[in-house]
């Protein structure tokens, strides 16, 4: 009976090994198969993973208390954001499409469209504004062997606009009319080397990155995220709850509103951390590529670390606090809220939003509300980002009344992943940027010497000292 029992404990031990040794491995092999992409806009993704705190997280059946809500939140941002910087995008190009409106106090739209691959690409745009057009097209094409493209440019309309903005006419030096018909419709080309600058061959190498490099990068600096800026852990946590006001409705979503201010010392151990992330992998290189011949303390002023860090010690992080409201089921910030101006704070304030309604796109917005100095009114940016395919979207919304009258606008661009094949040629008779320089500044050299005094003779003076003596010998 006993022989029976422990048999059936070992074969329980047994298969439950089992099964999570294949959890294991299939877990193990999922992760070795995403492709790591390192990304430069770190502290942009830092900021809307902030917001973004339970994009995959499971609503929990139980009743949590506010500060496990909040902890809940954070670990929740930790596996947002790295999903963020680990996932990867299937498609090779993008697909760009925008536009924008303006109100008041003119009324203009425009609108811009095209598909970009890496340095390769064409753009199409349109601007509308007091009845006149202008139209642009950009192409850019890198050449074999080039680092970068060379880039082709054909605007049309520029007279028209010109006219409404009083640079041609009576007033205008002489040469703008004809020097803008010139160019309208016409293409000109800005050649790579112009674009590129120079470098050695062992700096070209610190551009590329392997695989396990970008790796290496990304585990290392989601590690102070995870410990310190995310963290609900007291003895590491950057943030802590200072008061817990209750639960209150925003903008139409049950949540619980709180207090959170800064851990000084975690702060300045988080800045610390991400000084040995940088130090310690590849980023260093990479920082140092672009800028050849400068050291990475002249890049970063590590140098002066410490001083600055003295500099933060100093600061009193007491009054330093932001209003935050977490949705009750614990799973999103949906709001954090700054008061740059504590005696207006309700008219007055800078807010962090993520006004999730579901989906797999998840919208930031930062909101700025004023209210002094003569101006009033709204401005947002918003920033719409896809969960799964990696599409994204920027906005902005401005509605501001100041003593000079209402500014209003509005305006979005859309950034979607595509397969299809970039294809752009070359247009015929391009004419070289340099040669549109020169001829711009001619009508403007023949201006400035109509005005010059009889006797005056440009062709005799190397320095500003010569023109000086010049203009005294001619007793002006």
């Amino acid at each position: 009976m006993d022989d029976s029992n422990q048999n059936q404990e070992t074969t329980k031990v047994g298969t439950a090994a089992s099964v999570e040794s294949v959890q294991t491995s299939s877990e193990q092999g999922n992760f070795s198969r995403r492709k790591r992409k390192f990304s430069l806009f770190l502290p942009l993704i830092i900021f809307a993973v902030f917001l973004l705190v339970g994009g995959a997280a499971a609503y929990i059946l139980v009743q949590k208390t506010p500060e496990e809500k909040f902890a809940s939140a954070l670990a929740n941002t930790s596996n947002a954001i790295e999903k963020v910087i680990t996932m990867e995008r299937n498609t090779s190009a993008v697909d760009i499409d925008g536009g924008f409106s303006v109100t008041s106090p003119i009324v203009a739209d425009g609108s811009i469209n095209g598909r970009w691959q890496e340095s390769s690409g064409s753009l199409e745009g349109q601007l509308n504004a007091l009845g006149a057009q202008v139209d642009a097209e950009v192409r850019a094409i890198v050449p074999e062997g080039a680092l970068a493209p060379d880039v082709y440019i054909n605007v049309s309309g520029l007279t028209s606009v010109a006219g409404l903005l009083g640079i041609v006419g009576a007033d205008a030096p002489s040469g703008v009319d004809s020097f803008l018909s010139s160019l309208d419709g016409e293409w000109y080309v800005v050649n790579h080397t112009l674009i590129e600058s120079p470098v050695s061959a062992d700096d070209t190498t610190q551009l590329e990155l392997t695989e396990e490099e970008i790796d290496d990068i990304t585990r290392q600096a989601l590690v102070p995220i995870r410990e310190r800026l995310l963290s609900a852990n007291p003895e590491t946590a950057v943030f802590r709850i200072n008061e817990v006001y209750g639960d209150e409705q925003f903008e139409g979503d049950d949540t619980v509103k709180m207090n959170v201010g800064i851990n000084k010392d975690n702060f300045i151990a988080f800045v610390s951390d991400y000084q040995a992330v940088i130090e310690n992998t590849k980023l260093k290189e990479l920082l140092q590529s672009t800028s050849p011949g400068s050291s990475i303390d002249e890049l970063l002023a590590f140098d002066e670390f410490e001083e600055r860090l003295n500099e933060i010690d100093s600061v009193d992080f007491e009054n330093g606090s932001a209003d935050v409201w977490v949705e009750s089921n614990g799973r999103f910030i949906r709001n954090i809220r700054l008061y740059p101006d504590e005696d207006n704070r309700e008219s007055n304030y800078l807010d962090f939003s993520l006004p999730y309604e579901g989906g797999d796109v998840y919208p930031l917005e930062m909101k700025v509300r004023m209210d002094e100095d003569g101006s009033a009114g709204a401005l947002m940016f918003g920033f719409n980002f896809n969960q799964v395919n990696g599409n994204s979207e920027l906005l902005f919304d401005v509605n501001l009344e100041g003593d000079s009258g209402l500014v209003a606008a509005s305006g979005n661009l859309v950034i979607t992943g595509t397969d299809e094949p970039v294809e752009v040629s070359a247009p015929e008779g391009a004419t070289n940027i340099l040669e549109v320089l020169q001829g711009a500044l001619n009508p403007l050299q023949s201006q400035l010497e109509s005005q010059l005094p009889a006797g005056f003779d440009s062709s005799d003076f190397e320095s500003v000292d010569d023109v000086e003596i010049q203009i005294e010998n001619l007793n002006l």
